[in-house]
This record gives C-alpha cells, structure tokens and sequence, in this order.
C-alpha cells in the first residue's frame, strides 16, 4: 500500500462544513430612456395612475415624463397623453414562472427593497423594453422599479358596515 496516495485520498474523510458568507450585491439599474439605443432594455419615469402586480398579467400604467418624440424613437410606438402601459405575465410561455418583480428605494445612499404596493401618485422608474408581436409594440416590464417619491395622500379607510341587532330582551 502506497501512503503517500493513501494521504491524499478524500472520499473516506469527514467534511468540513464552512457557512456562506453573506454578502450584497450591487444594484444595478438600466439606462435611463434618453441615453438607451432603440427596442433596448432602460429606465422609465412617470407617475403611477394603476398598478395590479396579483393578477397573472401584472402591468402599471405611467403618466410619463419623457416627450413624445423619446418613446416613438425608443419603442415606435405613440402613447396618447403621455399614458404608457407596462406589463408583463406571471409565467413564461412552458409555465415555468417569472422572476419576483423587485421594487426598490433609495435610504441612506443605499437600494434596499420596498415591502408595500405602489399607490397612485407615487413617482417611479420602471425598467422596460418594447417587443413587437403580430404586428403590435407592447411594452414589456422589467423586473426592477425604483421608487422616487412616495405620494403624500392618504388611503383611504374601508368603513366596515355591520348590522346591529337587538334581542328581544333589550327592547
């Protein structure tokens, strides 16, 4: 038997748990739609008039605030009063399932993620890219939205209606 090929043979040593370090990762953003080339993934602005992120389509629609002229040349496509729809599914087209979307904001000088749904009014960046289907732009929705400005009106509350009844021995 050789030791020296005995010494170095692994399979019957016990391992050695090392635990992961955890660690964070940079956050990067697209560009912004003013320095993006066209039908390339970047960053849209606007203002949130609807967000849905639970049905199997989830989409926000944008009140945005680059010109005309930026989206044609982006997307080619014209969005009437600056009203600009960003969706996208749940799954892919096997079923398998879509990363989370990830809502971010800015604390400290740091992205860290933002837990709430997004309200109308809030000021946002969308990451988004056009793709074109049977002759149709759609507008795809990224994974990453940047929270800018959280809006400053209040919810409003739900009134829960219940009935009052009264037994026969309190009349």
């Amino acid at each position: 038997m050789n030791l020296a090929l005995f010494k170095k043979h692994t399979a019957s040593r016990k391992p050695v748990c090392k635990p992961l370090a955890p660690g964070e990762l940079a956050v990067d953003f697209p560009k912004d739609i003013g320095e993006a080339k066209a039908k390339e993934l970047c960053m849209i602005s606007g203002e949130v008039i609807f967000a849905d992120f639970d049905s199997h389509n989830q989409y926000v629609r944008l009140k945005t605030d680059a010109s005309l002229d930026l989206i044609h040349s982006w997307s080619g496509y014209l969005p009437p009063n600056n009203d600009i729809r960003l969706s996208r599914f749940k799954t892919g087209f096997r079923g398998m399932p879509a990363l989370e979307l990830r809502i971010w904001e800015e604390k400290d000088g740091k992205y860290v993620r933002y837990n709430t749904d997004l309200r109308n009014g809030d000021k946002v960046k969308c990451a988004a890219v056009p793709v074109t289907s049977k002759g149709k732009i759609y507008t795809n929705l990224g994974r990453d939205i940047l929270l800018l400005r959280k809006c400053n009106r209040k919810k409003r509350k739900t009134v829960v209606k219940t009935a009052l009844y009264f037994s026969d021995e309190e009349a």
